[in-house]
């Protein structure tokens, strides 16, 4: 079985989770998870590397919201020229 951390973010109407990345991480035998031994290789997270990783998935997250509510602001304020108007 493989453990990955996951993160959650969003507002109460549109949640996103986003995989993180694999957990260095071992069944601990009674149902729960323990830090495996030795150094965390490349591509693996531990608890610290996920929390920094789960911070900047939320901040891309909240970036991503912003830009889609302005061009959505800006769609709606856009006026109409006559040209186009014509072309329809």
């Amino acid at each position: 079985m493989r453990s990955g951390y996951r993160a959650g973010a969003g507002e109460a109407w549109r949640l996103k989770r986003r995989r993180l990345g694999l957990a260095w991480l071992e069944a601990d035998g009674s149902g729960g998870w323990r830090k495996r031994r030795g150094r965390c290789p490349e591509g693996w997270l531990d608890e610290r590397s996920a929390n920094v990783a789960a911070v900047a998935a939320m901040e891309a997250h909240a970036r991503e919201l912003v830009s889609e509510q302005r061009a959505r602001k800006e769609a709606a304020e856009r006026k109409v020229t006559v040209r186009e108007l014509g072309a329809e």
